[in-house]
């Protein structure tokens, strides 16, 4: 259980509770249970709840050689990669790094859960968004370059 303080003068008190459990592919889901109460101004409290459900994903290096590969296209053809180019360019990295795997690669469902964590946008082919150039910051090898 969080606290978290609001800004609205009239809430006094609210809690946040959150229960995650884990779902195929690495993904999360949380619900987010949140409790305000308020004071009217007869003197009696009111109480209020809301829930909200939010999904996310735990990124693997496959998730982050994605967003890497639409990355490094946008820098060097100053345009968005298309879906064919960016399931090429994947399968060539994969073959060529003998620490990746094939079987679990999933180039599509890859794409579409970054698609969905909003990372990446489909205009006329994709690009990065700012969640997503953030997050490439995170990437394994970029850890590495900077120890």
């Amino acid at each position: 259980m969080v606290a978290i303080p609001l800004k609205s003068s009239g809430i006094r008190n609210s809690q946040v509770s959150n229960k995650g459990r884990a779902l195929v592919n690495n993904s999360f889901i949380f619900h987010v249970t949140i409790v305000a109460q308020k004071s009217k101004p007869s003197g009696t409290l009111h109480t209020r709840q809301s829930t909200i459900t939010l999904q996310a994903f735990q990124m693997d290096k496959y998730d982050f050689m994605v967003l890497d590969i639409v990355h490094t296209y946008k820098q060097e053809q100053q345009a968005h990669i298309r879906l064919a180019v960016l399931e090429r360019n994947f399968w060539k990295r994969i073959e060529a790094d003998t620490d990746l795997s094939v079987g679990q690669a999933r180039i599509g469902e890859r794409i579409t859960n970054l698609y969905l964590d909003g990372m990446v946008q489909n205009k006329n082919g994709y690009a990065l968004t700012k969640k997503g150039r953030e997050q490439l910051a995170f990437a394994p090898w970029k850890k590495e370059e900077v120890a």
